[in-house]
């Protein structure tokens, strides 16, 4: 089965300074994939440069088979739906016309239709006309991700999609991501949280200081030696009903 999204020996640099050093991987359609590391670790700039919004000065992306800055605007829209982990709306319209912004090829009666449909997905059904500027950071969040929804992009990219989230919203966030990929689409997120990682996710990229560390299977790739290595954890899995709890301690990066 061929990758969707494919880096290629990727190095990025931002000034004088690598942010990502000789990044391989590869990600399947229909997979989530979770990709974590410390902070400064390279995670927002390996989201951009999947989109195209950075270049890399060694190495290749492939998205679906071609560099992003060589798809057209439009059509790269259409194949990969983004959500930053900025979450500034600049208007203050209905959540209703904010998700209908992800449809962005679909007639005005199309567009609103899907909206609806994910405004209801994420629990903001009886919100949809009200504006986001009178909702609680928490609601924002629900509704701009119910715009990642309405893309219904093969490839979708989250930066930090839980972060700032009560713990409901955020095990719906993965869950309605989860569900994307059952569709067949290809979903990336940005995540902290080890344990969501390994309870949601296919796989796991880990990042440290701009190289890949590890990429497998969630307890494989976050196994207690990168653990240790790369977030300077003394850490092990715990099987729960609900999925692996990572239980750590912090060690000193001598150790």
């Amino acid at each position: 089965m061929s990758a969707v999204l494919e880096f290629q020996g990727v190095t990025v640099a931002i000034g004088r300074r690598e942010v990502l050093s000789d990044v391989d991987a590869a990600f399947a359609p229909g997979t989530l994939t979770a990709v974590c590391g410390p902070n400064g670790a390279g995670k927002t700039t390996f989201i951009k440069a999947a989109l195209g919004v950075v270049k890399p000065k060694a190495g290749r992306v492939r998205l679906f088979g071609r560099e992003p800055h060589q798809v057209a605007p439009d059509a790269r829209a259409g194949l990969a739906g983004y959500l930053p982990q900025e979450r500034r709306i600049g208007w203050g319209m209905s959540a209703l016309r904010i998700a209908a912004l992800g449809a962005i090829t679909a007639a005005p009666a199309d567009a609103e239709a899907r909206a609806l449909a994910a405004l209801e997905r994420v629990g903001l059904s009886g919100l949809a006309d009200r504006g986001v500027f009178e909702m609680s950071g928490g609601e924002r969040a629900r509704v701009l991700l119910a715009r990642l929804l309405v893309t219904g992009a093969p490839l979708l990219l989250a930066d930090e999609p839980v972060a700032g989230l009560d713990p409901d919203a955020q095990l719906l966030t993965l869950e309605l991501l989860r569900a994307e990929t059952a569709r067949g689409a290809t979903a990336i997120v940005t995540l902290h949280d080890l344990s969501l990682a390994a309870r949601f996710c296919d796989q796991v990229l880990v990042l440290d200081h701009g190289r890949a560390a590890a990429q497998g299977a969630p307890l494989e790739a976050l196994s207690p030696a990168v653990l240790k290595s790369a977030f300077h954890l003394d850490a092990a899995w715990t099987d729960t009903p609900h999925g692996p709890v990572l239980s750590s301690a912090r060690v000193s990066p001598l150790d």
